[in-house]
């Protein structure tokens, strides 16, 4: 099964991530999989827009951040008011990942568009 370029980038995006913020050899082994088949795929392809990348990897740190921070608030017994505004930040956040991945898979041609039902949040 291949894998859509969308889900790609994103996987590689987490792992540029995760290494700033873990010491398991094991992530750099699979990001250097990824950035190789993200090399392929421009190769017998197009250059991917770095614009989509960048951006991606942004929301994605912004993701990362708010785990950590709604992690800390349960841990800290914060109101669940305080967890709840967490969590609608993160949801937010999701969404633009996911436009982001869409237009990904729009431009590339590789792979679907992820489509969320019963999101209320804007």
């Amino acid at each position: 099964m291949e894998i859509p370029l969308s889900e790609l980038i994103d996987r590689m995006t987490v792992l540029r991530i995760k290494i700033q913020n873990t010491e398991n050899p094991n992530v750099k082994k699979e990001l250097d999989l990824v950035e190789g088949a993200l090399k392929n795929f421009e190769e017998e392809n197009s250059k991917i827009d770095e614009n989509l990348i960048d951006n991606l990897q942004i929301i994605n740190k912004e993701l990362w951040d708010l785990v950590a921070e709604l992690s800390d608030a349960k841990k800290e017994n914060k109101s669940l008011e305080e967890i709840g505004r967490i969590y609608i930040r993160q949801h937010i956040a999701n969404k633009k990942r996911i436009q982001i991945k869409n237009k990904i898979a729009e431009e590339s041609g590789s792979g679907f568009k992820d489509i969320k039902v019963n999101s209320n949040f804007s």
